[in-house]
């Protein structure tokens, strides 16, 4: 049985920590939503990254299995879905602008030579 999961993710946020009583205001915060969230999905796992500075501060909610309760951790794996397109374009963009590939090398270029890369009407990617 395929597991179902569901994520919020906050991809970047720019926040300004000066004490550790911020990231406890902040984690308050963040639980009231989460808590609001989970309400209305069933307890479906979910997790929050918050980077600032260099530090990541990691956020787990909810079960991720239905079926055996188990709670969503760091090893818990989510399926993001159409987000995934999102991140490919930010991803292939910031990329493109640092000059770490052009946007007309093949994707081989940067693949294992033992992965092939996908093909589109006949043309390789």
């Amino acid at each position: 049985m395929k597991k179902l999961f569901s994520i919020l993710l906050v991809s970047v946020c720019f926040c300004s920590f000066s004490q550790a009583q911020d990231l406890a205001s902040l984690r308050e915060k963040i639980d009231g939503i989460a808590g609001e969230h989970l309400k209305k999905t069933d307890g479906i796992g979910f997790a929050i990254v918050i980077y600032n500075k260099g530090q990541k501060d990691y956020f787990y909610y909810g079960i991720n299995d239905p079926g055996t309760r188990e709670r969503a951790d760091s090893s818990t794996v989510f399926e993001i879905g159409p987000i995934t397109e999102t991140f490919t374009a930010i991803t292939f963009a910031a990329l493109t602008v640092k000059g770490n590939i052009g946007l007309d090398d093949q994707l081989q270029n940067y693949l294992p030579v033992d992965v092939p890369a996908p093909v589109y009407q006949k043309n390789s990617l």
